[in-house]
């Protein structure tokens, strides 16, 4: 799409927009879970996190796929990789938008493509969204 660097810039590597921004989270993240490290992803994440995916209204169906505090996102988390051992994340690329925004676009070990949209309030997560390709 023309235009779209004005917004969001593509990284494989470190990368800090205009906004503050850190690419490199999506590196740290991809090895934090790659690690099956719940508790540190959830540290990159604030306590009001609220947090929306279709997988969560599979693995926690009382949630209807929102999440909302760390905790309950903890719990969701381990239940998920306690359900898929294999667990396993390839970074395609991270995109940081509009200073507060950050899209990873990653594939699982079922080579599926998947995509996490994080909003920050400074270092920390505040919402984010998981969707899929299809």
């Amino acid at each position: 799409m023309t235009g779209a660097g004005v917004f969001c810039r593509a990284s494989r590597g470190a990368l800090r927009d205009a906004g503050g921004v850190d690419t490199a989270f999506a590196d740290r993240w991809i090895a934090l879970w790659n690690a099956h490290d719940v508790v540190g992803v959830c540290a990159l994440f604030a306590d009001e996190i609220v947090f929306r995916s279709h997988t969560a209204a599979v693995v926690v169906p009382e949630s209807n796929g929102v999440i909302v505090g760390k905790a309950a996102l903890e719990h969701y988390w381990h239940r998920a990789v306690e359900r898929n051992e294999s667990l396993q994340f390839e970074l395609v690329t991270a995109y940081s938008c509009l200073g507060n925004l950050m899209v990873i676009c990653y594939r699982n070990q079922r080579h599926e493509d998947r995509v996490e949209v994080l909003r920050f309030a400074g270092v920390l997560v505040v919402e984010g969204w998981a969707g899929r390709s299809k």
